[in-house]
């Protein structure tokens, strides 16, 4: 069984792929995501981060390659690939479509 920060970590990884699908900014995603927690400051570039990251998806970079973990992923694989593609959207010159 997971312990309790671990779960809330998944909750809130959730919630970051979420919100950006949502069309919210980086910026308003960190100031929520830091609501969320008590000991760091999660900002806006911890977020491009973790939005490309493709450990939550259950794969590793290895000696410069993507392998597959043996990790449970997080996120989806249809959710990071949206959320690959909705972030070449926006550094296309497209805006987000939600909240900023």
């Amino acid at each position: 069984m997971r312990n309790l920060a671990w779960v809330v970590l998944i909750r809130i990884v959730k919630e970051i792929y979420r919100m950006y699908l949502e069309g919210h900014s980086r910026l308003s995603i960190s100031e929520s995501a830091s609501s969320r927690v008590s000991n760091r400051t999660i900002d806006h570039k911890i977020i491009r981060d973790m939005l490309a990251r493709p450990v939550y998806k259950g794969n590793l970079h290895n000696a410069g390659a993507i392998v597959e973990g043996i990790h449970e992923a997080i996120i989806e694989e249809d959710v990071w690939e949206a959320v690959q593609r909705e972030t070449k959207l926006r550094q296309e010159g497209s805006s987000p479509k939600g909240e900023f």
